[in-house]
């Protein structure tokens, strides 16, 4: 696929004419990582942005013991090490690559050039950045407050697509019992329990992939008091 249409894809990106993309593309690297792979961790001195042009990427993190909790997981069209970019700040995620992965790879110094010249991109970035310290904030909550069952229920719908018959909508992510429950802070077997229960429910089914229903989900968590 052409470079400047996945590049077109970039969330922060997509805005720009053709003239921009191709300038972009020009101060970028791409680099394909396999899955299973891990690409960024706390150890690596960061001095560039990552654009997640093709693939599945799991962020996460190490307790003190070396137990994983996953704190996202991220598709096409997503930018990682966004932090960084912009400071001196300290990355404390390790990245791994769900799926085969196809990176481009932006240097700090070159980024903050291009957005200088570009100011529409400076104020996606921005908007980006806040809705990831709000959706950690909120997941956060719910973390806290909410069983495993209604856990996993508003997860699901967080990584829902729009659903195409007005009630069950794809999962976009292809996510292991395991991915969800360092997620959630639950066990893997707790989550297996719950997810076969939750099809005999009738609130997802599964086949190719993974679907939710997302009006039954909505009710039910409505009528817990669960913003979703």
């Amino acid at each position: 696929m052409d470079k400047i249409h996945l590049l077109s894809k970039i969330s922060i990106f997509h805005e720009l004419p053709v003239e921009a993309l191709q300038a972009l593309d020009s101060l970028t690297l791409t680099k394909h990582v396999q899955k299973g792979d891990v690409f960024l961790s706390p150890d690596d001195n960061i001095n560039t942005l990552y654009l997640l042009k093709k693939g599945q990427v799991r962020l996460y993190q190490l307790n003190a013991v070396g137990k994983q909790f996953t704190v996202d997981i991220l598709g096409s069209g997503n930018v990682l090490s966004e932090a960084s970019a912009l400071s001196e700040q300290k990355n404390f995620l390790y990245a791994e690559a769900m799926t085969d992965t196809m990176l481009c790879v932006l240097s700090k110094h070159d980024f903050k050039k291009f957005m200088s010249n570009h100011p529409e991109v400076a104020f996606q970035f921005i908007t980006l950045l806040t809705k990831r310290l709000n959706d950690v904030y909120i997941m956060s909550q719910k973390i806290a407050l909410e069983d495993v069952k209604y856990r996993i229920l508003y997860l699901l719908l967080r990584f829902a697509e729009s659903p195409s018959d007005k009630e069950w909508a794809k999962i976009r992510y292809r996510l292991r019992h395991q991915d969800i429950a360092t997620m959630i802070g639950a066990t893997r077997e707790t989550v297996s329990n719950t997810m076969s229960q939750l099809k005999k429910e009738h609130l997802i089914k599964s086949g190719m992939s993974l679907y939710i229903h997302t009006y039954k989900v909505h009710h039910l968590l409505e009528t817990r008091g669960i913003s979703s």
